[in-house]
């Protein structure tokens, strides 16, 4: 009797479906605290053509650092599932209500327990497509769940109707978990304009952070987990340090390594010269001041939006040669590339830039043409529109 009530619901959505002119959306993402992948949720959201398009995220945890910026967008429904920490099965019913409620055309998840949930639960509930989601480039294991999750997803992910990476090497995993390539797509980060605007002078910025107008500052935005090795930028700090001794170097982002930092940038004798900025919803007019910056994932980066958002603002980017960055970052034209965990190798190239405005200029220009050209949020979101239409078969086309 179950079954039957479970089908006759399929059938009722999906005749409702049939009646409805937009397509209904809905955006499964464990959080909205500072992250890549919340980031580009939130551009695609903000960017997307309302009139065709019905959105709701669906969040696990209520609010995050970007609850507000979301709750602010027009024409959109966030659904706060209200997920407490391990097994919650309230969580999961909240989840079941909305699918069985609403009459989703296609199911989107973000990061590893939405896609595994999403597909699971989108299928049960008759959503005709699901889409999942690839920002790596390899495994990346935050905790032992993650490898439990990791080894689930490569059984499930080839049943998803597509999955999209941000980059080629994230396509290419997304590949060697076996999924076919005609179910795969790059869709490249898109920058929202409006969060690399600078709203404050630079000199304004170096005086309330006590920097001398004429030092030079290096700095890298990423979250503090092992994967970026904040410990081979500190080396590296130590070593521009004592060539230029007033140099000053920012770091924005928060997480379980930033109190271990703090007591490395010590140990270096360099804490004077380091700033922990944690998240800032105005990250632009903190990197405006950044003669240089650095990324130092020791693994694989995906589609980095520091990177690209630097880029942007046209700044010189000294980046470790990993998966991901390899794809947009062309070694000495539109910046630097160098070998993971060799804080050598970044001094040199940094105390390099430094010494040279001319290069400094003519790398950050042709970063910013790079970046502008692949990477705006208006491309990002016109690459998923296309997407939906096509995976549903409705074929539009944009003017």
């Amino acid at each position: 009797m179950k079954t039957e009530q479970v089908e006759a619901s399929k059938v009722f959505r999906a005749e409702k479906r049939a009646r409805r002119k937009k397509i209904h959306i809905l955006y499964l993402i464990p959080s909205l605290q500072t992250g890549g992948a919340e980031i580009q949720l939130l551009s695609l959201v903000n960017g997307l053509d309302k009139q065709q398009f019905d959105v709701t995220v669906a969040v696990f945890y209520r609010r995050g650092d970007l609850g507000r910026e979301f709750e602010s967008v027009k024409d959109i429904r966030i659904v706060y599932l209200e997920k407490k920490n391990g097994f919650d099965f309230f969580f999961l019913r909240n989840l079941a209500d909305l699918l069985h409620n609403d009459y989703f055309d296609v199911i989107q998840s973000y990061n590893v327990s939405a896609r595994i949930i999403g597909l699971f639960f989108g299928r049960f509930y008759g959503v005709p497509h699901s889409i999942l989601t690839e920002r790596n480039a390899r495994p990346v294991y935050s905790s032992p769940g993650s490898r439990c999750y990791f080894f689930l997803e490569n059984r499930f992910f080839r049943h998803a109707d597509l999955v999209v990476a941000n980059s080629m090497a994230g396509k290419n995993f997304v590949m060697s978990r076996k999924t076919p390539e005609d179910k795969t797509r790059v869709i490249f980060n898109g920058v929202d304009e409006q969060r690399i605007r600078i709203t404050r002078p630079a000199d304004k910025v170096r005086k309330e952070l006590g920097i001398n107008g004429c030092a030079p500052v290096v700095g890298m935005v990423a979250r503090m987990v092992p994967q970026k090795d904040h410990e081979t930028f500190f080396k590296a700090a130590k070593i521009i340090a004592g060539k230029y001794p007033d140099a000053h170097f920012l770091l924005i982002g928060d997480g379980p390594e930033l109190t271990r930092m703090k007591v490395l940038a010590k140990r270096l004798a360099i804490d004077a010269s380091v700033s922990f900025l944690g998240n800032r919803p105005d990250v632009a007019n903190f990197v405006n001041l950044f003669d240089v910056v650095l990324l130092t994932s020791q693994k694989s980066e995906g589609c980095s939006n520091a990177l690209i958002e630097a880029m942007m603002l046209g700044k010189p980017v000294v980046a470790t040669r990993v998966a991901g960055n390899e794809d947009f970052i062309q070694h000495g034209t539109n910046g630097f590339l160098v070998r993971p965990r060799h804080p050598e190798d970044l001094a040199e190239l940094t105390i390099r830039l430094l010494g040279d405005k001319a290069l400094r200029l003519r790398i950050g220009r042709c970063a910013k043409e790079m970046a502008v050209s692949e990477f705006s949020q208006e491309q990002m979101v016109k690459r998923y529109e296309q997407t939906y239409f096509n995976l549903i078969g409705k074929h539009r086309r944009h003017d």
